[in-house]
């Protein structure tokens, strides 16, 4: 039995709790299995996945731009232990070209 995304339901009754209802009288014997699936949200829709892809192409060109391997590129690249992502970071008045 598969639990899906979501990590809590590791024993197989917090995922037949739902079904209990229509279960048969019987002796059951079942597994669980922890997966790693995506949670309900936006990775399921179309936009987000789309958008990884898209960044995940920028690096690859940006890597091949300065002739490096896009795998050491990345991590060249990741966030340190610490440090932030600064996204409303003032750049001041700029131009374009």
């Amino acid at each position: 039995m598969d639990n899906g995304a979501y990590g809590f339901k590791t024993d197989v009754y917090f995922f037949c709790v739902d079904l209990w209802g229509g279960a048969l009288n019987g002796d059951y014997r079942v597994r669980g299995g922890n997966t790693n699936l995506v949670t309900s949200g936006c990775m399921r829709a179309v936009g987000d996945i789309t958008m990884g892809l898209a960044v995940e192409r920028l690096a690859d060109m940006c890597a091949a731009t300065v002739d490096m391997d896009p795998v050491e590129f990345r991590i060249k690249n990741q966030l340190k232990s610490g440090q932030q992502l600064r996204m409303q970071e003032s750049r001041g008045h700029m131009k374009g070209r």
